[in-house]
C-alpha cells in the first residue's frame, strides 16, 4: 500500500472511531465535572460504582469506577449487575398498581384480605398505607432476632414471627415510618392476586415489557452473567459482605439490575409501556396523613426536591451493596449510582444528588419585600413534638433559623409566608391560624412534613443538632 492510500485508510478509520464514541465522552460539557466527582469518590483499587446520567433523553454519562471483583482485579463496568436493595420497592408498587388496574386489588383493601394471619392490633391497614409506609406496622428488619439469622431461608410466616405481638408504632394513617414488613406483605399480595410467584410476575409483567434484560430476582445459586460480588468496608480495608438468603427481602429488596436497565425502566414508565399515565402519576403523588400533612412518600418512591425542582428518589442498602436512583421529570433528568459495597466511603445518594445539582440551577428568586413588623411577628420558639423544637429569629431584614453553637442560617423568602433554606431545600411555611398559635409547616428536601406550633417560651434556647428532616432542633 502506498503512503497516500495508507494515510487515507487511517483517516477513515479515525473518523469511524470518533463517530463510534459514546455521546457523553465528547458532547456534554458537564461530563468532566461528573468524572472528577466520581474519581474522588471511588478509588480505583477498591469496590466502586457504576453510574448513568441521562439528560433530556440523552445518555450524557455512563461509566464504572473502582473494582467489580477485588480478587480478580476486574474493573467496574456500567453493564455489571448489582443487588439494588430497596429500589426494588418501586417495582413492587407498580406491580400492585397493575393489579389494581386489572381489578384484582383495590388500594383500600384491608391487608388481612390477602394475608389473614398478619397481626394488625385490631386496626384496619390498607394496601395504600402499606405502599406509603403509613401503616404503623413494625419492620421485621429492625428486630435483633431477625438480624441474627441472615443465612436462613424464610417464608413470610417466618418473618411475621419476628413482629408477633408487637404493637403498631401508631394508628394507621396518622404518621410515617419506613417498614420493610409492609413491602414484604405487598409482595405476598402480588402473588395472591396474580397467581404467580413474585419473581415470575416482575419478570413477565415488568422487566420484559420494559426490555430489561439484566434484571431478575436474585438467586445466589444461579449463574448470572455480569453479576458482581458485594463487599463491606472496615478500618483496615474491605472484605466480602456477609451472606444473606435472598428469600428474606422479597418484595422489599430482592431484585438485581444494572444502571442501563434502571434507565430502561424509567423510560418505560414515562412512555406508558408498563402502566397508564394516570396510575403512574399516583405512584409519584405523596400519601397524606389524616391531619392533611404530606407523607413525602408515594408508591415506592420518596418524593422531594432538588434545587427547587420536584424529584422522585430512592436508595437501597443490602448486604454488599448500596444504591440510589433519582428522577427530576421537569428537567428530563435521570441519575443512577450503584455501589458494590454496603457501606461505601461516599454514599451513592450523596453522589447522585450532587450530580443532579450540576444540571439544575435554582429557579430565579423573585424579590419579596416583607415589612419588618411582619418578620418580627414570625419570631419565636416552635415545638414540633414533645422532644423537638426550633427557633426563628430576625437578623437585620431577614428571618433566620437559629442553629447550634450560636450560628444562624438565613431563610430566603419565597412569598410573604414561605421561606427556604437554599443549601438543603428545606421549606418553612407559616400559617397564622384564626384560633390558635402561629404554626410552621416544615417541608424537608425529602420525607415527611412536620407541623410545629409556636410556644410561649423564651428565645435564645441552647440548641443541639438532631433530626427533623433537614432542620436543626433543640432537645428538651
Amino acid at each position: 500500500m502506498n503512503l497516500r492510500a495508507c494515510l487515507m485508510t487511517c483517516s477513515l478509520l479515525a473518523l469511524f472511531a470518533a463517530r463510534s464514541l459514546p455521546a457523553q465522552d465528547s458532547v456534554h460539557p458537564i461530563a468532566a465535572q461528573i468524572d472528577e466527582l466520581l474519581t474522588r469518590s471511588y478509588a480505583a483499587d477498591a469496590p466502586g460504582a457504576a453510574v448513568i446520567v441521562v439528560h433530556r433523553g440523552e445518555v450524557v454519562f455512563r461509566k464504572g469506577y473502582g473494582l467489580a471483583n477485588a480478587e480478580l482485579g476486574v474493573a467496574m463496568k456500567p453493564e455489571h449487575i448489582f443487588r439494588i436493595g430497596s429500589i426494588t420497592k418501586q417495582f413492587t408498587a407498580i406491580a400492585i398498581l397493575q393489579l389494581v388496574e386489572a381489578g384484582k386489588v383495590a388500594l383500600d383493601d384491608d391487608i388481612t384480605k390477602y394475608v389473614p394471619e398478619v397481626q394488625t392490633g385490631g386496626q384496619r391497614i390498607t394496601i395504600a398505607q402499606l405502599l406509603t409506609h403509613t401503616s404503623g406496622i413494625p419492620s421485621f428488619t429492625d428486630q435483633a432476632a431477625w438480624r441474627a439469622q441472615p443465612r436462613k431461608d424464610m417464608t413470610l410466616a417466618d418473618e411475621l414471627e419476628f413482629i408477633k405481638d408487637k404493637p403498631l408504632h401508631f394508628s394507621p394513617g396518622t404518621d410515617w415510618r419506613y417498614s420493610n414488613t409492609g413491602y414484604r406483605l405487598l409482595g405476598a399480595v402480588v402473588e395472591k392476586a396474580s397467581g404467580q410467584t413474585y419473581a415470575d410476575y416482575v419478570s413477565d409483567q415488568l422487566f420484559k415489557p420494559a426490555g430489561m434484560t439484566s434484571s431478575s430476582y436474585d438467586d445466589t445459586s444461579r449463574i448470572i452473567p455480569h453479576r458482581i460480588p458485594g463487599y463491606s468496608f472496615a478500618r483496615t480495608g474491605f472484605s466480602h459482605s456477609p451472606f444473606v438468603s435472598m428469600t428474606q427481602p422479597h418484595g422489599a429488596g430482592a431484585l438485581l439490575s444494572s444502571v442501563d436497565d434502571l434507565w430502561k425502566w424509567d423510560q418505560a414508565l414515562s412512555a406508558g409501556k408498563i402502566l397508564n399515565a394516570k396510575r403512574v402519576d399516583e405512584a409519584f403523588t405523596s400519601g397524606r396523613l389524616v391531619d392533611g400533612r404530606a407523607a413525602g412518600y408515594g408508591y415506592g418512591w420518596t418524593l422531594g426536591s432538588i434545587g427547587g425542582h420536584p424529584s422522585a428518589e430512592h436508595g437501597g442498602g443490602i448486604q454488599g451493596f448500596a444504591t440510589y436512583a433519582l428522577r427530576v421529570p421537569a428537567a428530563g433528568l435521570f441519575v443512577a449510582v450503584l455501589c458494590n459495597a454496603d457501606n461505601p466511603r461516599t454514599a451513592p445518594g450523596s453522589v447522585a444528588v450532587r450530580i443532579a445539582k450540576l444540571f439544575l440551577a435554582d429557579p430565579p428568586a423573585a424579590a419579596v419585600n416583607i415589612p419588618p413588623e411582619t418578620l418580627r411577628s414570625y419570631a419565636g420558639v416552635f415545638r414540633a413534638s414533645p422532644t423537638q423544637k426550633f427557633e426563628l429569629a430576625v437578623d437585620g431584614e431577614r428571618l433566620v433559623l437559629k442553629e447550634p453553637r450560636g450560628r444562624s442560617t438565613p431563610l430566603d423568602a419565597v412569598s410573604a409566608t414561605a421561606f427556604r433554606v437554599t443549601a438543603n431545600d428545606t421549606q418553612y411555611e407559616l400559617n397564622a391560624g384564626k384560633d390558635g398559635p402561629l404554626q410552621v409547616r416544615v417541608k424537608p428536601r425529602l420525607g415527611l412534613e412536620r407541623l410545629a406550633s409556636r410556644v410561649d417560651e423564651e428565645t435564645g434556647v441552647n440548641t443541639v443538632a438532631t433530626s427533623l428532616g433537614d432542620i436543626s432542633l433543640t432537645s428538651c
